[in-house]
């Protein structure tokens, strides 16, 4: 899932790429694939969650990430989900899927934001 999910967020995307042109894609993809873990292995407990999500935010918060590039990162993220699972990704398990997702776009936004 974690190649289809950093193929997806790249695929089309000039400015994501440049943002990500210092990374290496197997670390990326390798840190994701952890990352998704740890959030699958969280959602059921919103504290550590949240908690996970704001390390993330504070890990990724030099990059210059903008809200477009959030909701291209969750986009990409429902898809490589959608392509891993197939025919069992029902209305149910993609509503279940865009609400932790959205969790974790809101959180790291957040963290990832000065304050106005």
């Amino acid at each position: 899932m974690a190649v289809q999910f950093h193929g997806n967020l790249i695929s089309g995307d000039s400015e994501i790429v440049a943002l990500l042109a210092g990374a290496d894609p197997e670390a990326f993809r390798c840190e994701a694939a952890q990352m998704l873990a740890a959030i699958v292995e969280a959602a059921e407990e919103p504290e550590q969650l949240v908690a996970l999500c704001a390390a993330l935010g504070r890990r990724i918060g030099g990059l210059g990430l903008r809200e477009q590039h959030y909701a291209r990162a969750a986009g990409a993220l429902v898809d490589a989900v959608r392509a891993t699972l197939g025919v069992a990704f029902d209305p149910d398990l993609e509503g279940v899927c865009r609400t932790v997702i959205g969790v974790v776009q809101a959180v790291v936004q957040r963290v990832t934001t000065p304050p106005a």
